[in-house]
Parts: structure tokens; sequence; C-alpha cells
């Protein structure tokens, strides 16, 4: 699977440069910052304060345990979550109370590691597919601030093993292990199914049923508008816009008072919305007077 990864990124990324005819100056959409002067810390003798770090390493020939990372160290805890390199697993999330043995550990590895070198390595740009990319932001005790960060395997000659130190630190201190992943849920679209909606305002009711399968084809769909604005039955077609689902009618069955709206014209649009299912009725009901999204029953 990582090796099918490597491959379709290094095809994106290679179909990226021919765009612009291998033109260094402007790559998929041009530099956001293009920093690659340093100014390397050194003799840095305090201890993190502050912590933020991201890194992907899709890119790795090395086949590490993980694919990516996002950490935090603040005054209180250390937090953040791992992604295991084998698919089809979810990443292992961590927070823990911040105490002095991990402190000590990560301020060793990162002096130790040769990062803090790069300080203020700065290359980013926009548009390349995820490679081999990297953030950090730390400050000492002593006051030093650290930062550096590039994207699409912009990283200064060195930083690959520098990293490699730095990363067994990140693990270790996170007691990251691949086997802690638990295996993903499948993916449920929260669309399918049969959802029901009423409409109640100013002593008139009108209620909407939205069935949505999982099978191919242009009709997938079928809406129900019952109460004091009439009668529809349609068979539609739902389609994913933005993540959004677009109901758009197609016909009607001959048991539907309600025909005028002509084909395409959308019942209504579904939405998502942190965890709940709304609907904007439209066409469902050609006469409702308001609307305003209906929350699922």
């Amino acid at each position: 699977m990582k090796k099918i990864l490597t491959m379709l990124l290094m095809l994106a990324f290679a179909s990226c440069n021919a765009q612009h005819n291998n033109m260094r100056t402007q790559e998929c959409g041009g530099y956001r910052s293009n920093n690659q002067n340093t100014k390397p810390l050194e003799n840095v003798k305090g201890e993190l304060t502050y912590l933020f770090c991201t890194f992907y390493d899709g890119y790795s020939s090395e086949d590490p345990d993980f694919v990516e990372y996002e950490i935090r160290l603040n005054d209180t805890t250390f937090s953040g979550s791992i992604s295991p390199s084998e698919s089809g697993y979810d990443p292992y999330k961590f927070n823990v109370k911040k105490d002095a043995r991990t402190t000590q550990a990560l301020s060793k590895a990162l002096k130790e590691s040769g990062l803090l070198q790069f300080n203020g390595w700065n290359v980013h740009v926009n548009g390349l597919p995820p490679t081999t990319d990297f953030y950090i932001s730390a400050t000492f005790s002593t006051g030093e601030k650290f930062f550096m960060e590039f994207n699409g395997g912009r990283m200064p000659v060195g930083f690959t093993d520098a990293s490699k130190v730095f990363n067994d630190a990140v693990i270790k201190a996170a007691d990251f292990a691949p086997e802690k992943c638990e295996k993903s849920k499948p993916y449920v679209n929260p669309y399918h199914g049969e959802h029901h909606f009423n409409y109640s305002k100013d002593g008139k009711q009108q209620s909407f049923t939205f069935i949505v399968t999982p099978q191919g084809g242009e009709e997938n769909a079928e809406v129900i508008s019952k109460g004091d604005y009439g009668y529809l039955h349609a068979r539609c077609n739902a389609h994913n816009v933005s993540g959004r689902y677009f109901v758009s009618i197609l016909g009607y069955y001959d048991d539907s008072q309600i025909t005028k709206p002509t084909r395409n014209s959308l019942a209504g649009i579904l939405d998502h919305i942190n965890g709940k299912i709304t609907l904007e009725p439209l066409q469902a009901a050609p006469d409702l007077p308001d609307r305003s999204k209906l929350k699922k029953d």
C-alpha cells in the first residue's frame, strides 16, 4: 500500500512540475515562503517550555512505523496523535500530564539531533502533494526560539538523519507502538438511509421524507412531502456537492399530486453538521413560505 502511495505521489509531483516546464521559480502555484538562510541555535542550555511539531513522512524509503504525527508540549500536557504507516488503522492519540522526564527527553533529543542548525529554514511551495513535510516551533526556558518549516521534500541537507534522532524520542515519549492503533471502522455515508423532517409554522405543517440509497445509477433517491402544502412523491437523484447532498427531481410516482417542478429541480439539500442531518426544503414543497433548514427528527 505504501509503495502505491509513493508512486502516486511521485506521479502527482512530476505532473505538477511538468505543467510549468520545470521552471524552478514557479512550481504548483509558487512559493509561499522560500527562506533557506538559517540562523543556527548553539549551546542551548535550557529545556523546552513549548513545542509544536507536525511531520509527514509518506515518502520515506525506510518504512518507519509511523507515517505522520502531530505533537504539542505546553505548560501542563504532552499530547498529540501518531498515524501508523499501515493503512486501515486509526491514529494513536495521547494526552498525558507533562513531567520532567518527558520534557528532558524531548529537549535532549532536539538539541542533540542537529535540527537546531536549521533554525529559520522556511521553504513552502503552494499546492504540492504531501511527500515529506515538516513544521516545528519551540521555545526554551533560556529564551531561545526555534522554528523551521518545509513541504514537498524541500528539506535542508542533513535533515533526514537529524530528524531520526528526534522522531525516536517522540515515539518513546508518546509510548507509541503500531499495535496500539485500532482498526478503522468502515466508512458509513451519513446521507444513506431514510431521513424524516417536519415543518410547523403559523398553524400549518408539512412532513418530508428523503430516502437516499447507496445504489449506483441516476435514480438513487426518493422524496415524499405531504401536509398543508400538498403531496409530492418523486423519483430523484442525490449527488454530493462539496460535502452536501443535492437531491434533484427526475420524475414523479403516479400518486404524486404535485408535479409542476420540472426535471432537475432541487427537491432539497441535505447537510451534515456536527453529526446532525439537516434539510433545506426547496421544490419538495413548492409553496412552502420558509426555506430555513429543518433538523432531522
